[in-house]
């Protein structure tokens, strides 16, 4: 399976925005280095869930050829899983983040990662 690549779509001093397409096809999307400069994290997934489409945010502190992600949390500890359109705050401070399609077909999602200082 393929892996979406990110754009920057906004890049300034004090905040930044990454996006990604995720579909069924590419489940996975190209690793985005968090910065301890954007304690501020927001996760923005909007598009066609299709049939049990479930997207993840995604951690990992491995810096080279990292394998093992985990599931991020929300400040009330809930994981970041979404099964429907809706913005969500990141709680940890990983080294790298991904979205993550665990389940779905017929699935486009806009994935928005805002990074805030």
């Amino acid at each position: 399976m393929a892996t979406a690549a990110y754009t920057v779509l906004h890049d300034s001093v004090r905040m930044k925005i990454i996006k990604w397409t995720i579909t069924s096809t590419d489940v996975d999307g190209a690793p985005y280095p968090f910065s301890g400069r954007y304690p501020d994290k927001s996760l923005h997934v909007f598009g066609t869930f299709g049939s049990g489409g479930t997207l993840k945010g995604q951690g990992t502190n491995e810096i080279t050829a990292p394998g093992n992600w985990y599931s991020l949390n929300d400040p009330q500890g809930n994981e970041l899983s979404f099964t429907a359109a809706k913005i969500e705050q990141v709680l940890e401070n990983s080294f790298l983040f991904r979205p993550y399609l665990s389940a779905g077909t017929g699935v486009t999602l806009t994935v928005l990662l805002c990074l805030k200082v």
